[in-house]
């Protein structure tokens, strides 16, 4: 092969390496396409597996900072504790959606967990998108939000 031949030869292939590239970095999912809908189906997965004690499936579904942090064993025993208050309750309601204006990566969701009685336990989840999907970090109580407390608005 002449050194014309092997030159055209290997912008072939660069060029096809970088048009794979490109298609491929253009269909990644974007953290900044997913709804709000998106983002508590997220959450709703996440209680699901713990309501059904499908820990192995709630770690793998948990962001990579919770499963360096956590073993699978130890993950469950956290989620068992911190899962029990609401375990009871009669239904769950989604609040707001904060997304990160520096970070569109981070996204916290509003959950309330309505006991039979009215009353509410507020938690925020705190997701984070890694590996093309977003997951659970960790869950946190509503500062200030008092515990029992209703929910305002009309309930039919």
């Amino acid at each position: 092969m002449n050194w014309r031949r092997r030159v055209t030869w290997a912008v072939c292939v660069f060029s096809f390496a970088g048009t794979v590239a490109l298609i491929d970095y253009s269909m990644r999912p974007k953290p900044e396409a997913a709804g709000t809908g998106d983002l508590y189906g997220v959450v709703q997965r996440h209680l699901l597996l713990c309501r059904r004690a499908d820990f192995p499936q709630a770690y793998q579904a948990a962001a990579s900072r919770v499963q360096e942090q956590f073993s699978l064993v130890e993950y469950a025993k956290e989620m068992q504790r911190e899962y029990q208050p609401m375990a009871g309750t009669h239904h769950v309601e989604y609040g707001e959606v904060h997304r990160a204006c520096n970070d569109p990566r981070k996204a916290t969701v509003d959950v309330f967990f309505v006991a039979r009685n009215g009353g509410t336990v507020a938690w925020s989840y705190v997701l984070v998108f890694e590996d093309g999907d977003w997951k659970v970090d960790h869950g946190e109580p509503i500062p200030g939000w008092q515990p029992g407390r209703r929910l305002g608005g009309l309930q039919i």
